[in-house]
C-alpha cells in the first residue's frame, strides 16, 4: 500500500479524485457506476485505458471500459487464468512495467491490444468484489502517485459498488413481492366467479332435460373444477413465495392422507388405477397440505406415467423417518431435465399445456417446510419414483390408536 507521505499528491490530483469520488457515488445502477469509474480513473491518471472488472466466482467479467481502442468489454475469462483474478484473489495490486516479462500476464489475450504496461488493483482488500485495471500503451513503470490514486479511487468505488449491489437486490426483492401480492389478489379474485360457475354447472347437470345437456354441463362442471385446482396452485405459489404458508401441524395418519390424496385425484380422473399401500403410520404434519403436496404428485404420474399401467403409493415407516413412494410405469425422466424438475413454471419436453409447471415446486416446498424432502429415480426399466421423506415422531400406530384404514385401491 502507499501511505500519502510516499506519494507526491498534487492539490490537484486530490480535487479530480474528489470529484470523480462524487459522481461515482451518485450512480444509480453498476453499469453507470462502471462507465463513470472508467472515464474518471482515465482522466486522473492520463493512462491509455481503465477497465472495471467485476469478480463472478470463478470467472471475471470485464463490465466496462475506457481505452483507447477495444480491450475486452463484456468478456468472461477464468479467475485463474487472468490478471485480475490474481489480485482479487490476492488482495493486493499487480504493477507490471512489461507485460512481455510477467509469468501472470496471459500473453494471448494481451498481445492483439495496445496494452504494454499496467496496474491491476483489488476493488477492496478485505472482500473485493471485483478489481480496476490502468492501462498504458507504452512501457512504464508506474509511480507512487499513480499507485496511490489507483488504490484510493478502487476504495471508493468499491463502496458505491456495494452500495449499487445491495439496492438492486432490494429492488428486485420488492418487485417480487409485488409480484406475488398481484398473484394472489388475481388468484383469490377468481374463486368466487369460478364458485358460482361450478354451481351453476352442477344445476344444470342435475335439471338437464337431455343427455346431451347433461354432457354439456358436465364438460364445463370438469372445465371449471381444471380452472379451480390451477387457481388454487397459484395461491400456493405466492403464498410460498412470500413466505406466508403457516402449517396447521398436529398429529395425522400418513397413510390415511395418501389415501385422501389418491380420491381426490380418482375423482378427476376415473379412469386411472391408483392403489395405496402400506402400514398405518403416524407423523406430525399439516394433514390438508401434505394432502396437497401427495396430490400434486400423484397429478404428475398421471400427466406423465404410461396411461394404461396403475400408480401406486407405498407408505413406509422407517428410523425416525416416513416415506411416501409415488410410482408410475412410464418414459424416463430425460437426464437433463431432474434438476429443474422442482422449479416454478418448469415444463419438461412432453408436458402438455393444461399445467402451470407448479405441481412439483409446491410439492417439494410443502414438504420442505415439514422438514423434509422430495427424491426422484427414474429409468426406462423401472419407470419414475417420487420418494418424499418426512422426519416421524410418533412411528407405528398402536392396534388400539388406530382409525379405519383409508380406501387401497380402485
Amino acid at each position: 500500500m502507499i501511505e500519502p507521505g510516499q506519494a507526491a499528491v498534487s492539490v490537484d490530483d486530490a480535487l479530480t479524485l474528489a470529484d470523480m469520488l462524487q459522481q461515482v457515488a451518485g450512480a444509480t445502477d453498476t453499469a453507470e457506476l462502471a462507465r463513470t469509474a472508467c472515464h474518471g480513473v482515465r482522466r486522473l491518471l492520463g493512462a491509455d485505458g481503465v477497465t472495471f472488472v467485476l469478480a463472478e466466482g470463478t470467472q471475471v467479467y470485464y463490465a466496462e471500459e475506457d481505452a483507447a481502442s477495444r480491450l475486452w468489454k463484456g468478456r468472461r475469462f477464468p479467475a485463474a487464468a487472468c490478471i485480475s483474478g490474481w489480485a482479487i484473489e490476492h488482495r493486493v495490486a499487480a504493477v507490471i512495467e512489461d507485460i512481455e516479462a510477467d509469468p501472470r500476464i496471459p500473453l494471448e489475450a494481451y498481445r492483439p491490444t495496445f496494452v504494454k504496461s499496467l496496474i491491476m488493483t483489488p476493488l477492496d482488500r478485505d472482500e473485493p468484489l471485483g478489481a480496476l485495471g490502468v492501462y498504458w500503451a507504452h512501457r512504464h513503470q508506474a509511480t507512487p502517485r499513480e499507485r496511490f490514486l489507483v488504490e484510493r479511487a478502487a476504495r471508493g468505488i468499491h463502496a458505491a459498488l456495494r452500495r449499487c449491489l445491495t439496492a438492486a437486490a432490494t429492488d428486485v426483492a420488492q418487485a417480487r413481492e409485488n409480484d406475488l401480492h398481484a398473484l394472489a389478489t388475481v388468484a383469490h379474485d377468481l374463486r368466487n366467479p369460478l364458485a358460482a360457475v361450478a354451481n351453476s354447472s352442477q344445476a344444470l347437470a342435475y335439471g338437464a332435460a337431455n343427455g346431451a345437456q347433461r354432457k354439456a354441463a358436465l364438460r364445463i362442471m370438469h372445465s371449471t373444477a381444471h380452472a379451480a385446482h390451477l387457481v388454487d396452485q397459484l395461491l400456493q405459489y405466492a403464498k410460498l413465495g412470500r413466505g406466508s404458508l403457516d402449517l396447521s401441524v398436529r398429529e395425522a395418519r400418513v397413510d390415511a392422507i395418501c389415501g385422501a390424496a389418491a380420491d381426490e385425484v380418482r375423482a378427476a380422473h376415473p379412469d386411472r388405477l391408483i392403489r395405496v399401500h402400506g402400514v398405518e403410520t403416524a407423523a406430525l404434519c399439516d394433514a390438508h397440505r401434505l394432502t396437497d403436496a401427495i396430490g400434486n404428485l400423484l397429478r404428475n404420474a398421471v400427466e406423465h406415467g404410461a396411461q394404461d399401467a396403475a400408480i401406486d403409493i407405498h407408505v413406509e415407516s422407517g428410523d425416525e423417518e416416513c416415506r411416501i413412494r409415488v410410482h408410475n410405469s412410464g418414459p424416463a425422466i430425460p437426464v437433463d431435465q431432474l434438476p429443474h424438475l422442482f422449479d416454478a413454471f418448469h415444463h419438461g419436453p412432453a408436458a402438455g399445456n393444461t399445467s402451470l409447471g407448479l405441481g412439483l415446486h409446491i410439492a417439494a416446498q410443502i414438504v420442505r417446510a415439514h422438514g423434509g424432502r422430495i427424491e426422484v429415480a427414474s429409468s426406462p426399466r423401472d419407470g419414475t419414483q417420487f420418494i418424499v421423506r418426512l422426519p416421524q415422531r410418533h412411528g407405528v400406530l398402536e392396534p388400539e390408536h388406530a382409525t379405519p384404514p383409508a380406501q387401497s385401491q380402485v
